[in-house]
């Protein structure tokens, strides 16, 4: 699970249930990331501003990192939490 805090600036985050993507790169264990695409239908854009935070579990496909108008800079948190 990822949790994801934004402490200043603001951060668009593409969502999609990872089971309606098309995996592009096996998931990797040490670095708990893999890659996918899905069609722009299928995925939902989260907008988090300073002060907010989303929490994404295994099965939610996320794209961090996307510019939430104009481009600016940004820091966040993330905590990642082991899941079974």
């Amino acid at each position: 699970m990822d949790i994801q805090y934004i402490v200043s600036g603001e951060e668009a985050i593409g969502w999609v249930p990872a089971e309606r993507m098309a995996i592009t790169e096996a998931y990797d264990i040490e670095k708990d990331i893999c890659f996918g695409t899905a069609s722009k239908e299928e995925i939902t854009m989260v907008r988090l501003q300073a002060g907010q935070l989303a929490v994404f579990y295994p099965e939610d496909g996320h794209a961090p990192k996307l510019a939430a108008g104009q481009p600016s800079a940004v820091f966040k948190i993330v905590v990642k939490v082991a899941a079974k």
